[in-house]
């Protein structure tokens, strides 16, 4: 038995059924609890928001997403990580690169806009996630 579960023998730890979330918190310190719980308002706001179809709901999650990502990209240069570990962190950023790229061509340059920063939204969740969740205890309180 590990610290956070069972060890299914593959090198994954499970969260065990006792796992209560101060047994989670105890093994954060206070700057991982803040990533956490910027990531955590950032998944369950927004929705709140129309569903971030109209442009003003989209830029008001991303004055929410920016001093996110902004703090997370400090605690990860902080600890000496890089800012892309892998292969899925760089195929995500260049997925708005992509709509950026289409957008100098767009018809309609103000949708084109809107769709970049959707997609800049996606990728600040897909890499706050990453750089935040690290153990299978964080994902289930985040879940």
């Amino acid at each position: 038995m590990t610290k956070w579960g069972t060890s299914t023998g593959r090198g994954i730890r499970t969260a065990s059924a006792g796992t209560t979330i101060w047994n989670v918190w105890n093994n954060w310190n206070s700057y991982d609890v803040i990533a956490f719980i910027g990531l955590a308002m950032l998944i369950v706001v927004p929705p709140f928001f129309r569903g971030l179809f109209f442009p003003v709901d989209q830029v008001i999650a991303m004055l929410w997403a920016a001093p996110l990502l902004a703090y997370v990209a400090w605690l990860t240069a902080r600890r000496g990580q890089r800012f892309f570990a892998g292969w899925p962190e760089v195929l995500a950023f260049l997925l708005p690169v992509a709509y950026l790229c289409s957008s100098l061509v767009a018809i309609n340059p103000g949708l084109a806009v809107n769709e970049i920063i959707e997609n800049m939204l996606y990728f600040i969740v897909f890499w706050v996630s990453v750089r935040t969740i690290n153990e299978p205890g964080r994902v289930k309180w985040l879940i």
